[in-house]
């Protein structure tokens, strides 16, 4: 990638005494190109810049393309004479070597934006010179020639000199895009040296449709000249953006974001895109893509999941009329948790809309399906894909470890960075994984065999309650004397229980009759559908059979903190997960509450992202924290696939958390005009001191000494500085993220004035060199006294800064000063 262009400034009036004497500078000071009443150029100021890119890099960055640009140049050399004369040979041989060199037909050329500077000599020689090479490269003299616009943007806003040539083709850029050719001015009457009947070229002297060509294409091309007897040519066509039919993007939700550092800001923010989009047919995945890939991401957040411009316009439009639109990024990053699902969240479908839509979810299932095949003849791809039925508790429990490695892979490849990894029942197989302790292979052989060996188990039954606190439920147990038990702790006032068949519903009963003595709840009761009764006494003989397969298969530390719902711990090395873990995995209960609560942390907001096709912690996570201390974001629902990983996707960047925009924006969309972050101005009062002069030579009104740093008593190497809103209410005036702070002058200034009172020498002869250790903060009516203590008496003398807290001191900063070799040239 290239920066190019150019500036010009006229700083000084020199220059145009030289010009004008040589007569090159226009005495109307108006540029009459192509005119006969051509008398010069005249100067302009200005800068343009534009950004140069292969074409292949900037499409695959999906960067905005106005035009694709051919080049060339030479010299005039012994041609011109004089040599601010242009030489014609010189300008006709680049013609000849720019579209020879770029298969370009000359005759394609719709408007060219000549050199025109307006001189008397220059403009004959260009336009002819250009009208004799179309002539001479027209391809079949029996077709009509067709008309060629010549103009000179040097008529319109003078010759920028330096900075004339990116003017010129941005000029051109602007009428492609805007399909309007603009008029060349000052141009009453045609030079008589130029044949403009014979070229076909017309100087337009009003605006024009610019209308393409049979190909849909406009072409043109540009002269610029340098004074010293460079020439250099262009051609430029206009870039045709690819289009793609509406139906393709149709039914796809896209993420639009929207931010500011304030929530005056955001609101107006707002309303701009909010109007923008309204008025002007922009496409959705654009917008998406422009404002997650190529805008700024502020503290206050707002974020959209839309299927449709329209639909985002009404969204849009009902955030506006909320009275307040609510910010969640916290100075302190969340703590973000991964929590993997157990069974009884399998749906028929499953996957596979994702399967369709993203390809990192259907490599890693296909590569699955791959390692499984040495075991089963099967394909769990093809049963995700297809939507084939997952009840049978195999192949369910297969699913649901694909669909938990599919959901893992892809919010990984979106880059997301969780703290913690828990895992309940058969989702600790997928946790492990993702905790780094299993290769993927290991891992689909430890799930095959846990799925395959509890698949012969059965006998029992299962069923939730809720709204019964675990301690009676407990105690119920216990009466039953081993044939029920708690399979999983879902929280203090939710769990399932695994018992014998024949004594459910004595089971129910005796909780019923439990509750009643202490509270007044409605008892919730649902039967699961398995095919036995997990975590219990049913599956004891499955867990030793399971622990003799898996010992050979090797375990690694943990990547990443691993929470295990065997224990209710942090596990923090491979021992703890051996073969007798596994066996533990499916006989004793899942400990699912003291997981979710170990995973916390005090005093940050925790993130719970649910990896697995039904969500089942939300429900459950206010009974281990409040709404201002965790929220639970699901990545899957039944029938809702992306539009529910999209939507947690934008809670998560609402709550300051950054992914790889690119990645998620799947390639879709190009940089669009959407209005960029308006900053919110404020008012702050300016402080204008009584007696100014004194005041602005940093010397008290009274006195005459400096305005807050005086010597002290004690020392002649310690001096105080005062810090109030008398002496020194500048500094309150100075802001960093809303916070006043001293500004790091301020320092500089006690530096200098503490450097001329040791060293009695002037500023100009004075060297600082300042480190800072930590800042000064503020607020109104605050006032403190600082010393300032030299080290000692050389000539490069150390320097301390210091303010007193209660007893101690505390260090500010650290700066020397010494004599400069020389006097520095300061002016005040």
């Amino acid at each position: 990638m290239a920066i190019c262009g150019g500036v010009n400034s006229i700083l000084f009036p020199e220059l145009f005494i030289p010009l004008s004497r040589a007569r090159m500078a226009s005495p109307s000071g108006q540029c009459h190109a192509f005119s006969s009443n051509a008398d010069g150029y005249a100067r302009g100021e200005g800068c343009g810049i534009v950004i140069l890119k292969k074409l292949g890099h900037a499409k695959k960055d999906s960067n905005k393309i106005w035009a694709t640009i051919a080049t060339d140049c030479n010299q005039d050399g012994h041609t011109a004479t004089p040599i601010t004369a242009p030489s014609a040979s010189q300008q006709e041989k680049l013609l000849h070597k720019v579209y020879l060199s770029n298969n370009v037909n000359p005759n394609d050329i719709q408007v060219i934006e000549a050199h025109g500077t307006g001189t008397p000599i220059g403009d004959p020689i260009e336009v002819n010179t250009l009208g004799r090479f179309f002539e001479e490269k027209q391809n079949d003299q029996s077709l009509e020639k067709h008309v060629v616009y010549i103009a000179s943007v040097k008529t319109n806003i003078g010759h920028l000199e330096s900075a004339a040539g990116v003017a010129g083709l941005i000029k051109v850029l602007l009428m492609m895009k805007n399909e309007t050719i603009v008029p060349s001015l000052h141009f009453e009457t045609p030079n008589e040296k130029i044949d403009f009947e014979k070229y076909h070229f017309i100087v337009p002297t009003h605006t024009l449709q610019w209308k393409p060509d049979a190909n849909n294409q406009r072409i043109a091309c540009g002269n610029c000249f340098g004074f010293g007897g460079t020439n250099s040519h262009v051609i430029i066509k206009q870039f045709q953006q690819e289009k793609r039919s509406q139906e393709e993007h149709q039914d796809i939700f896209h993420l639009v974001f929207i931010s500011a550092v304030d929530l005056d800001g955001l609101k107006v923010s707002l309303v701009e895109i909010g109007e923008k989009i309204s008025h002007i047919d922009i496409r959705l995945c654009d917008i998406s893509y422009t404002s997650l890939c190529r805008r700024d991401h502020h503290q206050h957040r707002i974020a959209f999941l839309a299927s449709s411009s329209e639909d985002l316009k009404l969204k849009l439009r009902d955030r506006q009329n909320t009275n307040e639109p609510k910010s969640k990024v916290r100075l302190r990053a969340p703590n973000i948790i991964a929590v993997f699902c157990g069974v009884g969240t399998t749906w028929q479908g499953m996957c596979s809309q994702l399967l369709k839509e993203y390809t990192v979810v259907k490599q890693v299932v296909q590569q699955i399906d791959s390692i499984l095949s040495q075991w089963v003849e099967w394909s769990i791809y093809d049963i995700l894909a297809n939507g084939k039925d997952v009840s049978d508790p195999f192949t369910g429990h297969m699913a649901i470890f694909a669909c938990q490695i599919a959901l893992w892979s892809l919010w990984r490849h979106w880059g997301i960075k969780v703290d913690s990894i828990v895992g309940q029942s058969v989702g600790e197989v997928a946790a492990v994984y993702a905790a780094g302790c299993l290769t993927l292979e290991n891992a689909v052989a430890v799930i095959y065999h846990r799925s395959r060996i509890l698949s012969t188990v059965t006998g029992g039954k299962m069923f939730v309650i809720g709204n019964c606190n675990t301690k009676y439920i407990e105690s119920v147990c216990r009466k039953f004397k081993g044939k029920a038990c708690i399979a999983v702790y879902i929280s203090s006032t939710s769990c399932a229980v695994s018992s014998d068949a024949d004594i459910v519903d004595l089971f129910k009963l005796a909780v019923k009759d439990e509750l009643a003595k202490y509270e007044k709840e409605t008892l919730f009761l649902k039967d699961l559908s398995v095919q036995c009764a997990y975590h219990s006494h049913h599956t004891e003989q499955a867990g030793k059979d399971f622990e003799e397969i898996v010992k050979q298969i090797p375990i690694t530390d943990p990547s990443i903190p691993f929470i295990s719902t065997v224990t209710g711990e942090t596990i923090s090395d491979n021992n703890a997960i051996d073969a007798s873990y596994w066996n533990k995995n499916i006989r004793c209960p899942v400990l699912f509450k003291d997981a979710v609560s170990t995973a916390g942390k005090k005093n940050t907001f925790n993130i719970f992202i649910e990896i697995g096709p039904k969500p089942v912690l939300g429900a459950h996570l206010r009974d281990s924290y409040a709404h201002t201390e965790a929220i639970c974001l699901p990545s899957m629902k039944e029938r809702h696939e992306e539009d529910t990983l999209l939507t947690s996707t934008a809670e998560l960047f609402e709550h300051g958390v950054n992914l790889d925009w690119h990645k998620v924006c799947k390639g879709h969309g190009n940089l669009c005009d959407i209005p960029k972050y308006k900053f919110n101005p404020t008012r702050k009062s300016l402080f204008l001191p009584d007696a100014s002069l004194l005041k602005l030579k940093g010397l008290d009104v009274n006195t005459g000494n400096h305005l807050f740093v005086s010597k002290s008593a004690i020392s002649t190497a310690n001096f105080k500085v005062k810090i109030n809103d008398v002496d020194t209410p500048f500094v309150f005036e100075h802001y960093v993220s809303n916070t006043p702070i001293v500004p790091g002058a301020f320092y500089a200034e006690v530096a200098l004035e503490v450097g001329q009172s040791h060293l009695q020498r002037r500023v100009q002869y004075i060297c600082v060199e300042v480190e800072f250790i930590r800042p000064i903060f503020l607020f109104p009516g605050h006032s403190c006294t600082v010393d300032v203590s030299i080290d000692d008496l050389s000539s490069k003398s150390p320097i301390c800064l210091l303010t007193k807290d209660k007893e101690h001191y505390i260090q500010i900063y650290n700066t020397t000063f010494r004599r400069a070799t020389r006097e520095r040239n300061y002016r005040y």
